[in-house]
């Protein structure tokens, strides 16, 4: 060892393997009917579910306002008025997102919500 250097050791733990998900099987006659799958739901539906979810607390009196959501979620002011802009969709484009029935990223909704008239909303969203 050479003067003024130190050597460490360190062992570095194992990772425990990641179990992979398994196919949903197809089920034979008589059986159970198959299970569904367990995909997460789609990131949209989250983010829109989550501004159902601000709103009501704020209605219930449990949040004052936006601020107040976003301290309690880690969140910024201006993320908390994003998600929560998405409640100015109309109900059939937040049903067909929460649903899953079309995939689209939030970000391009963002254009929608600026057109106040709801089929003019859903004009846009058959477009994109």
């Amino acid at each position: 060892m050479v003067p003024g250097t130190m050597t460490i050791t360190y062992r570095l733990p194992r990772r425990k393997p990641r179990r992979r998900p398994t196919l949903p099987t197809v089920a034979s006659q008589g059986s159970a009917p198959p299970r569904r799958s367990r995909c997460p739901p789609d990131r949209t539906a989250r983010i829109l579910a989550l501004a159902h979810h601000v709103d009501r607390l704020i209605e219930s009196g449990e949040l004052t306002d936006y601020a107040d959501a976003a301290r309690r979620f880690g969140l910024s002011r201006a993320r908390i008025t994003q998600v929560s802009n998405l409640l100015a969709l109309s109900p059939s484009l937040q049903e067909a997102l929460i649903l899953q029935q079309r995939a689209i990223a939030e970000r391009r909704l963002r254009s929608l919500i600026q057109h106040v008239a709801w089929p003019a909303q859903e004009d846009l969203f058959n477009g994109l």
